[in-house]
């Protein structure tokens, strides 16, 4: 595509060159004058432009600096928020967990046994407690999220695994 400034530029410059040396008549004035116009026509149509990217400029600017400080308040609240949580986590790991003396004879024997997964009526079995005992002390490592129970089997009752929190506790 041809630029048009250089093109009535050159126009221009051709028209110059045919009348030098010449005395200039009125269509040869027409002729100039009809370009010099549309030279300044031109040159008018880039300052309007100009003005127009300036103010986009701006617009762009002032756009640009409402998302960094959206960026800036986001990060801050981000930084708060990941250093309220660390100290949850922290708090959370530095928690001592309470559990009765049945729930902590069941934890014991899981222990001792060195088992993850175990059905209900196995620890039963081996524990010296009542069935009810067993089983409320099930119910408080569930609520304690120590261990899960995720399937059940005739016979065998409730299978229960420990979390990754109860191994992390157990080192």
């Amino acid at each position: 595509m041809i630029d048009k400034s250089k093109w009535y530029q050159m126009d221009i410059l051709k028209i110059l060159d045919g009348v030098k040396g010449k005395v200039l008549d009125a269509a040869h004035f027409e002729l100039l004058q009809h370009a010099y116009q549309l030279q300044e026509n031109n040159v008018l149509q880039l300052k309007t432009n100009n003005l127009a990217f300036k103010e986009s400029n701006e617009l762009l600017k002032e756009k640009l600096k409402k998302h960094e400080e959206k960026i800036e308040q986001l990060e801050g609240e981000l930084s708060s928020v990941k250093k309220a949580l660390r100290k949850q986590n922290d708090d959370d790991s530095e928690k001592v967990i309470k559990l009765s003396e049945n729930a902590t004879k069941v934890m014991s024997k899981i222990i001792n046994e060195d088992v993850t997964h175990f059905y209900q009526n196995a620890i039963i079995d081996v524990m010296d407690i009542s069935r009810i005992s067993v089983e409320a002390a099930l119910d408080e490592l569930m609520d304690y999220g120590l261990i899960e129970a995720y399937s059940a089997r005739k016979g065998y009752g409730i299978h229960y695994h420990l979390t990754s929190k109860a191994k992390k506790a157990i080192g």
